[in-house]
C-alpha cells in the first residue's frame, strides 16, 4: 500500500470517526458510549492509556473517587480534591479528569466535544491544542490588547469576541446556536 492510499485511508477513518462517535454520544446510553470510548482509545491509544492511569490513580480504581464509565464515550474520573493550579476538567483522549461538582450538560457537552477533537488529531491534538492553539490566543489576546494575557493560552473567552485559544472557543460554544 502507497503512502498517498495510506494517507487516504487515515484521514477517512478520522472523518468517520469523529460522525460516528458524535451520533453514539448523543444517545447518552452506556453501550453506545462503549463503542464511542473504543473508536477514541483506537485514534488516540496514547493519550488514553495515560489518561486512564492519571484517572485510576487520581480516584484510587474508584475507593476515594468516582469513576463515570462511558459518559458519553468517555470515562469520567472525578474527585473533590482542591488544586491551586487546576480546576474543572482536563481531556485526555476517551478520559476526563474532572474536579469538583458533578460534569453534566453544558460541561459534559464541552467535554466531549474535546474528545471527538482527539480522533481527528489522535495522539498528536494535545500537543496541538496546547502549541498551536495556545500561542494563536496569546498572539490574538496581544493583538486586541497590547499585552499578552497567559489565560487566553489555555483558555477562551465564550460569546463575545472570541478572544482565545480558537480549540476551546468551539468547544465553550457547541450549543449555542451560531455554530454550525
Amino acid at each position: 500500500m502507497g503512502a498517498v492510499t495510506f494517507g487516504v485511508l487515515y484521514a477517512g477513518a478520522q472523518i468517520a470517526g469523529t460522525a460516528i462517535t458524535r451520533g453514539l454520544d448523543s444517545l447518552d446510553n452506556p453501550v453506545a458510549g462503549f463503542f464511542s470510548f473504543v473508536i477514541k482509545f483506537a485514534m488516540s491509544p496514547i493519550t488514553t492509556a495515560a489518561g486512564l492511569i492519571a484517572g485510576f490513580i487520581r480516584t484510587g480504581f474508584g475507593l476515594w473517587g468516582n469513576v463515570d464509565w462511558f459518559n458519553h464515550g468517555v470515562i469520567v474520573f472525578q474527585t473533590d480534591e482542591s488544586n491551586p493550579h487546576f480546576g474543572g476538567a482536563m481531556t485526555w483522549g476517551a478520559t476526563v479528569q474532572w474536579q469538583g461538582g458533578g460534569l453534566s450538560g453544558a460541561a459534559v457537552q464541552h467535554e466531549m466535544y474535546h474528545s471527538r477533537q482527539f480522533v481527528y488529531g489522535g495522539d498528536g491534538f494535545g500537543l496541538t491544542w496546547a502549541t498551536v492553539g495556545g500561542l494563536w490566543g496569546l498572539v490574538e489576546s496581544w493583538i486586541d490588547t497590547g499585552s499578552p494575557d497567559f489565560a487566553c493560552w489555555t483558555a477562551a473567552s465564550p460569546g463575545g469576541d472570541q478572544t482565545g485559544n480558537p480549540l476551546e472557543n468551539r468547544a465553550h460554544n457547541i450549543n449555542s446556536s451560531h455554530t454550525c
